[in-house]
Order: C-alpha cells, then structure tokens, then sequence
C-alpha cells in the first residue's frame, strides 16, 4: 500500500455506556465457546491420550467482554471461559483472544 492510499479503520465493539455521568456500561454478553473450533488438531498427527489433559471438545458458556478488529477484516472476542481437566479439576482462562466462529451467543430460555 503507498503512503497515499487510506485504509478504513474500524475500531472494537465494547459495551454500551448505560449512564454517562456514572460511566456504567451494558454487562458483558453471555457465549457459548465452540472448544473443538478453538483447539484444532494438525492431521496426521497420532491421537495419544493423556489422562491430565484438558478437554477440548463440545461447547461451553463463556462470557464476552468485547470484539476487537483484526488487519483483515476478521473479528476477536475477548471471552473469560473454563475448561475441564479430564479427572474433573477446572482450568479458568481469563481474558482470552477467541476468533469468532469460536464464540456464539448463549440464549438461556
């Protein structure tokens, strides 16, 4: 690109200022995190099963804070979440950069 050429410039999504005098903002947006899209394995390469790994497939409820742009037109979410260890322990991941068609949104009936 030369000096002369603009690039549009699109900045992140945060939550929206519910009062402007007190600053308060929308809450953070309930997610489902997509963990087998997250986690994606190299093919050819040998499943080998370890009993203190993480599980990394199915879904799980995450919360989305907000999105930020990439250079290229895609979009991050920035999403706390939790995963579990396969003997059952928690592992919480704060403030992590998901793509996203790793994130949907969780409606709860």
């Amino acid at each position: 690109m030369s000096a002369n050429e603009e690039t549009e410039r699109v900045e992140g999504w945060g939550p929206a200022v519910t009062n402007e005098i007190w600053g308060h903002r929308e809450p953070a947006k309930r997610v489902w995190v997509r963990l087998d899209a997250v986690m994606l394995r190299n093919p050819g390469i040998p499943i080998r099963q370890n009993a203190a790994g993480i599980d990394m497939t199915g879904e799980v409820p995450g919360i989305l804070f907000y999105w930020i742009p990439t250079g290229r037109g895609d979009w991050m979410g920035m999403v706390d979440y939790d995963v579990q260890y396969l003997d059952g322990r928690t592992l919480r991941l704060r403030q992590q950069l998901l793509p996203s068609y790793t994130v949907r949104e969780r409606i709860e009936e």
